[in-house]
């Protein structure tokens, strides 16, 4: 399982123009299943949970990276993006052959989404749907989590 997290000062999707998912200050998370997390994916997934809850993204005064999503009270927008397994060291055109297939990989991150539920609030994009991702990254910062 892969994810890219961005702070940000907010972050929206849409869907058909219509806003499925918004937040304000917290952070946004783009998330890739592949084919190899398919048998051992709760352990990664639990892992990638922890990591979204402890991990002091936040600026605290002075001090950066100081605080957690929780001690600002921050939220997340979790969004489905198989294209973070895509590969492009061939050619011209993206290979994918890596992302588990659609019906695995939205079985992991509804999953994922209710683990993380029962820890922050949580909002979503759709899964398979043609998005639209607004933000504004606040730093900028991201990070790159794989397990």
């Amino acid at each position: 399982m892969k994810i890219l997290i961005q702070r940000v000062n907010t972050a929206s999707v849409k869907v058909e123009d219509e806003v499925v998912g918004q937040i304000d200050k917290g952070l946004l998370v783009f998330l890739s299943v592949s084919k190899e997390d398919i048998e051992d994916y709760k352990e990664k997934m639990d892992y990638l949970i922890r990591k979204i809850l402890t991990v002091k993204y936040f600026e605290e005064q002075e001090r950066k990276f100081a605080k957690d999503i929780k001690e600002v009270e921050g939220k997340v927008l979790v969004v489905s993006q198989f294209t973070l397994d895509g590969r492009v060291k061939k050619g011209t055109k993206p290979d994918f052959s890596q992302a588990a297939f659609p019906k695995d990989a939205e079985k992991i991150y509804n999953e994922f989404i209710e683990a993380l539920r029962k820890e922050i609030e949580v909002e979503t994009g759709r899964f398979g749907a043609y998005m639209q991702v607004e933000l504004v990254n606040d730093g900028p910062v991201t990070f790159i989590l794989e397990k």
